[in-house]
């Protein structure tokens, strides 16, 4: 019996990592019967091109279904929709509930300006205060200019 994650679940297959190696597999039927759903980021036994068994996960995100996981990037608007610190704080409170670190990063930031850009610098400062790591770009991100403020 071999172990590895899942890399990818479509219709029915799961593409597994081990060694190196993708393996296609299918889960079996005892799976929808236990009302088991193994997702993206599971730790899984398999054989035989057969999913056997769903390993404990450490965490679970539902949106995306994904588990596992160790950091996510949080990608917000600096503007265009306006920027709201409830909702990226709620964000990152579900995130730290899970165990999962969150890096914060501020898109759109070429839209400012100069006041707004001053502004933004000021609540980067907070979250990095409290620990975040945050990053943005002050030109467009297609130039390539990614940097911390």
């Amino acid at each position: 019996m071999k172990q590895g994650i899942i890399q990818q679940s479509l219709s029915g297959f799961y593409d597994i990592l081990t060694d190196g190696e993708i393996h296609r597999t299918r889960a079996r039927g005892n799976f929808r019967a236990r009302k088991i759903k193994p997702i993206v980021g599971d730790r899984v036994e398999f054989e035989n091109g057969y999913l056997l068994r769903v390993l404990p996960r450490k965490n679970e995100l539902v949106r995306p279904p994904v588990a596992n996981v160790d950091i996510a990037v949080v990608v917000t608007a600096a503007k265009k929709p306006t920027f709201s610190t409830n909702l990226l704080d709620r964000q990152l409170i579900a995130l730290e509930a899970q165990k999962i670190i969150p890096v914060i990063y501020f898109s759109k930031t070429d839209l400012l300006d100069d006041d707004e850009y001053t502004r933004l610098g000021e609540i980067v400062a907070g979250y990095r205060k409290i620990g975040y790591q945050v990053f943005f770009s002050r030109k467009s991100f297609a130039e390539d200019q990614l940097h911390q403020l």
